[in-house]
């Protein structure tokens, strides 16, 4: 049920970024109308501080994932809405 108001919260809100902070393939279940996917593969101090840093524009995004991401939006808001 959570999940669902999740999806409900990126409908209603057009500007909004999801991160990973540890498995990348999450895409593959986040709906194609998402705008914005990061992956950290990590959540330490660091990591957590630079992203943020990147979020503020303080540094530049760079860098390439180091595995294949399986395609996003799997699945649309409407089929998540009818699968809970």
């Amino acid at each position: 049920m959570r999940e669902n108001h999740f999806f409900e919260f990126i409908f209603k809100n057009k500007k909004i970024i999801v991160v990973s902070l540890w498995n990348p393939q999450i895409i593959e279940r986040l709906p194609k109308e998402v705008p914005a996917y990061i992956t950290t593969y990590s959540y330490t101090d660091h990591v957590i501080k630079q992203l943020k840093a990147l979020l503020e524009g303080l540094i530049s995004f760079k860098g390439k994932s180091s595995v294949t991401l399986l395609e996003q939006g799997s699945y649309t808001y409407e089929q998540l809405n009818t699968n809970y």
